[in-house]
Parts: structure tokens; C-alpha cells; sequence
């Protein structure tokens, strides 16, 4: 439902399967990507989007997601990679990342925001520079240690 007419949009990912006639075709770029060339696009990036599944399954028909709360690892990806980022609303997005990550609701808001910020460049830039430090320590081996620690903690 977003107008991306002027804006230079690629999708990566599995997006590949999308019929002739969806509007979104014509934006992907690329299929599934490995984890340097995604840490390039997101570097190179003037916005990076994190979209949330809205739906449970990829079913047509699925249950809508109603309670999620949590953060994915592409939030902490695009941060940690300095990428400015515009994010679907969840609480741990603004626990984590307050205004530097604005959040929206609706397709004509994530419009707005895209076309804002592109012509705001250096106030973009300006959010994006303190990302980094929001998710510092947020690796795979850390988050495993204070996991391990916790578990540690009950008993061995």
C-alpha cells in the first residue's frame, strides 16, 4: 500500500515468488543474501526497513500476530551496522532504541516517514550514528554467556 514511486526500493530476501501482477515485484534485487553482502546493503543503505511478520504462518489465511513485543536480530543488525532504520512498532524498539528508531502503524505512515527522511539526509544521518552504541555487546557469543550464567544461576 506504500506509493514507492521515486524512491530507489529493493527488496532482498525471499521475495522471489510474488506474482506477475504484485506491485512489489518489480523492487526485489536479489534472493536470500549471506550475512556479508547484507551488512554491505545495510551500510550502503540511506533507510533500512524492519518489517515484523504480521501473520503466523505464510499461510493466506493465517492468525494475525497480536502480542509480540521483542526485537528480531535484523533490528540489532541494522543497528549495529549504523543503518538508519524505520521499524514497525514494537515495545522493545523503543526500550532499546527510543527516537532513533521511529516506528509506524499504518502503510501511509511508513510512507510519510520514507519521504521525511529522505529529505532530511543529515538528520538521518545523525540518528543512524548512534545506533551502534544501543546494540553494543548484543552478540551471539554474549547473549549465549548471559544465558549460560543465568542457567548457572538456578542450581548448575
Amino acid at each position: 500500500a506504500v506509493n514507492w514511486d521515486g524512491v530507489d526500493f529493493g527488496l532482498y530476501g525471499g521475495f522471489g515468488r510474488r506474482s506477475k501482477r504484485d506491485p512489489l515485484r518489480k523492487h526485489v534485487r536479489g534472493g536470500i543474501t549471506d550475512n556479508g553482502l547484507t551488512a554491505a546493503l545495510y551500510r550502503r543503505a540511506a533507510i533500512g526497513l524492519n518489517l515484523y511478520r504480521q501473520a503466523k504462518t505464510l499461510e493466506p489465511a493465517s492468525e494475525r500476530v497480536t502480542t509480540a513485543e521483542s526485537l528480531n536480530p535484523r533490528a540489532v543488525e541494522l543497528a549495529a551496522c549504523g543503518c538508519f532504520t524505520l521499524s514497525d512498532a514494537r515495545a522493545e524498539v523503543k526500550e532499546v532504541f527510543g527516537e532513533l528508531v521511529p516506528t509506524f502503524e499504518t502503510a501511509k505512515e511508513l510512507e510519510e516517514l520514507v519521504r521525511y527522511y529522505l529529505a532530511h539526509p543529515a538528520e538521518r544521518l545523525e540518528l543512524a550514528a548512534q545506533l551502534p552504541a544501543r546494540v553494543e555487546g548484543r552478540t551471539f557469543d554474549a547473549l549465549g554467556r548471559q544465558v549460560i550464567e543465568r542457567l548457572e544461576g538456578y542450581g548448575g
